[in-house]
């Protein structure tokens, strides 16, 4: 009787509590109470010791959001769960028969390039806020939303920030992780050579490092020392864990340079940044050998050369002019020397070519 008793205590606990989106997979699965934040689902299960545990789930259908089991202590609706991306699993799935979740133009072969496609997380790209390592508030991640989503209709690129645990032994691969992320998801599909910016933190616990990259035509304004500038900039508010103050520098200084293009670029149908074509400066040289040469015929064609004069030194006065000395006198002679240090590290940035054959832009990153 009290067992009788106590399922039905239960069962009307559970027909009280506010369930809402009972028309997902994953809300038919678990006991859901959605959270505030976004279109994600708390649950609850039980687990082998028969304690509830936290389940987070989105509210689109579970078979293409997979369950990130969390230690309910935080909301993390892109996937991860702490420090070590244990929590983390694909948020889509990549095959042979959607491309790999490809829809971009490659200059290579998807083949050639699949290795690489399969080791970058698979996100819905309609988020732009993706904090794999949990290192932003619930309040962080909705400001930065809604900043990427008015500056993304501003200017007409994609915004993105990035936060993940990925072991490096060469810089060059967080700027490569970074690239894959933006080129082998949807960002940027809206614009005609796939812009954007893409803003990565990794927290590898050894030696934590960011990068801001630039893809398609956010190259155009966004590169080279500029970036290097910005990443420079925004050292002490990513290494202090400000990272909402260190984001809203790199949203003004795209509005600061959007009018400002860096002259002699320009950008190609897979994004890849070139310098504009000018005649190499042996052309000229040929040219205006070619047109001196004429010019010259033509003049020696109309006037007969002049008879060279064998007395000319009856022109002249003898002893009129004598060199006796020379002299340098320097008024005044001053060196001076200095020397550019940073206490961030990293490289000077510059323009790469990404695993897909097209390019992108980086200010080289930073660590700290």
């Amino acid at each position: 009787m009290k067992k009788i008793f106590r399922l039905f205590v239960i069962l009307a606990i559970i027909y009280t509590l506010p369930v809402y989106g009972l028309n997902s997979s994953c809300a038919n699965a678990y006991n859901c109470v959605k959270l505030s934040a976004s279109g994600t689902y708390k649950c609850y299960k039980l687990d082998s010791n028969g304690n509830n545990q936290a389940v987070y789930c989105s509210d689109a259908d579970v078979n293409k959001y997979n369950l990130i089991v969390t230690d309910g202590l935080s909301n993390n609706p892109t996937g991860a769960k702490l420090e070590d991306n244990s929590g983390y699993t694909n948020l889509c799935t990549r095959n042979e028969s959607n491309q790999y979740g490809i829809k971009k133009k490659t200059k290579k072969s998807l083949d050639s390039i699949k290795n690489y496609v399969m080791n970058t997380p698979c996100v819905d790209a309609k988020d732009k806020v993706y904090d794999f390592s949990d290192i932003l508030t619930t309040e962080e991640e909705d400001s930065i939303r809604q900043l990427f989503n008015e500056y993304s209709e501003k200017y007409k690129l994609d915004i993105v920030f990035v936060s993940y645990n990925l072991p490096y032994t060469v810089d060059n691969d967080n700027l490569y992780f970074a690239d894959d992320f933006f080129r082998f998801n949807d960002f940027g599909l809206d614009y005609d050579h796939n812009d954007g910016i893409l803003i990565f933190r990794n927290t590898y616990a050894s030696d934590p490092f960011y990068t801001v990259i630039s893809e398609g035509d956010a190259q155009l304004y966004m590169s080279g020392s500029r970036l290097s500038d910005i990443e420079d900039a925004i050292y002490s508010d990513f290494k202090g864990g400000h990272y909402l103050t260190g984001i809203k520098y790199v949203l003004n200084k795209i509005e600061y340079y959007h009018d400002k293009p860096i002259k002699g670029k320009v950008v190609d149908e897979y994004g890849d940044l070139h310098n504009e074509w000018y005649p190499h400066w042996g052309v000229y040289t040929l040219v205006g050998f070619i047109v001196g040469l004429i010019y010259m015929l033509v003049g020696l064609g109309k006037h007969h050369m002049v008879k060279k004069a064998k007395a000319a030194q009856e022109y002249l006065v003898k002893d009129s002019l004598n060199l006796t000395e020379k002299q340098d006198i320097f008024l005044r002679s001053h060196t001076s020397s200095y020397t550019v240090s940073s206490s961030s590290g990293g490289g000077g940035g510059g323009h790469y070519s990404g695993h897909s054959g097209g390019g992108f832009s980086s200010g080289g990153g930073r660590h700290g």
